[in-house]
């Protein structure tokens, strides 16, 4: 079947929510003498694994963008030996995240020559939809994309209900569909095992996890016409 639409995962393939997590880490770390010693990418690290923990409670809708925020900040300082200052680490925190917000190179491009071909053009995030609205919006995406979904709509990625929900708000089916993003497990994988046809956002040396699962590769969002040609096959 021909495709009708390609659906982006938001942090790291279309945004470089990574260079601005390390940005937002090192403002943290300047006023915190608790992480003093601490690389950004050791704190980077450490934030990883403390969200890791508390994933279902964000899914769930139990903790809120400041709340976790708020949370994670005291368990890193708490690792560190110090019983305060989560709210004060999260303030600084959020406001060096979201004034170093930046799309990847050629993503905004990409996505209106997608939209000037015909295509419809989603998002499916694993992070609340409170977020990754103001995030797409503060990018300047917001407008070349047709359907957000996230986890404040349906079940993280790679539950088959995920990529079945961001089929249904575009009004195609999984076959008419390509799933474009930097995880294996929840872009390519997931979605594959889900019926839709994946993208790899990845560095041209990282090597699939999995080879018996069909996908194609992108490493880079330029020279655009090349782009298009690996996503629409």
């Amino acid at each position: 079947m021909p495709v009708q639409a390609v659906i982006f995962d938001l942090d790291d393939t279309l945004c470089d929510t990574s260079g601005s997590m390390l940005t937002a880490l090192a403002a943290v770390s300047q006023i915190t003498p608790a992480f003093s010693g601490l690389t950004p990418n050791e704190l980077y690290d450490m934030q990883t694994r403390i969200m890791k923990t508390l994933e279902a409670r964000v899914f769930s809708g139990e903790l809120g963008p400041q709340d976790v925020r708020v949370r994670r900040f005291e368990f890193m300082l708490a690792e560190r030996g110090q019983s305060a200052g989560g709210s004060e680490a999260a303030a600084t925190y959020r406001a060096a995240y979201r004034a170093s917000f930046r799309p990847l190179p050629g993503a905004g491009a990409l996505l209106g020559a997608l939209r000037a071909r015909g295509l419809k053009v989603g998002v499916l995030s694993n992070y609340l939809r409170e977020v990754q609205l103001e995030t797409l919006e503060a990018v300047g995406l917001l407008p070349l994309v047709d359907s957000l979904v996230t986890v404040s709509d349906a079940p993280p990625k790679p539950h088959a209900g995920s990529y079945a929900a961001v089929c249904a708000a575009l009004k195609v089916e999984p076959a008419e569909a390509v799933m474009v993003g930097d995880s294996w497990p929840n872009d390519v994988a997931g979605a594959v095992a889900a019926g839709l046809r994946a993208v790899w956002y990845a560095p041209a040396t990282a090597i699939a996890p999995e080879k018996s699962v069909p996908h194609r590769r992108l490493s880079s969002y330029k020279p655009q016409e090349e782009a298009v040609r690996v996503i629409l096959g």
